[in-house]
């Protein structure tokens, strides 16, 4: 006999922004394009965070054209899903950052995650675990 019990449903809370992001970085969530260099910021492995993602995002984006802005938006966001899916990120604790750095060419993105799950390190000289996984 199978027991399945429903998801616990827990209530939708406001956090103040305060207790997320600190006050030197409240500029990169405001959708007004800041003049900036460089951009990064940790974020906690936790889907709740998404919005505050796009938002980083979107505001890091704030001076480009529409179909780029949703485009890096897009892109950054799988950059964070990914994280939190197959990396350290996501479990408890877990944490990544996304980086942007603008040059005159447009804006470059990137994400630090917290790893491998099983641990396992990689030797950046040999490219075999580049290939296609055949289980996956």
């Amino acid at each position: 006999m199978s027991v399945w019990a429903a998801p616990l449903q827990l209530p939708s809370v406001t956090v103040p922004l305060d207790l997320v992001v600190p006050w030197q970085k409240k500029h990169y969530f405001i959708a007004e394009p800041v003049p900036f260099t460089r951009r990064a910021f940790d974020f906690w492995g936790n889907v709740v965070l998404f919005p505050l993602v796009h938002a980083f995002l979107r505001s890091c984006a704030a001076d480009q054209n529409p179909e780029y802005r949703y485009l890096f938006d897009l892109l950054g966001s799988e950059l964070a899903a990914n994280a939190l899916r197959h990396s350290r990120s996501g479990r408890p604790g877990g944490t990544y950052t996304l980086r942007v750095d603008r040059s005159p060419t447009g804006l470059t993105l990137t994400c630090r995650d917290g790893g491998a799950i099983d641990d396992h390190h990689y030797d950046h000289r040999q490219r075999h675990y580049l290939a296609p996984d055949p289980d996956g």
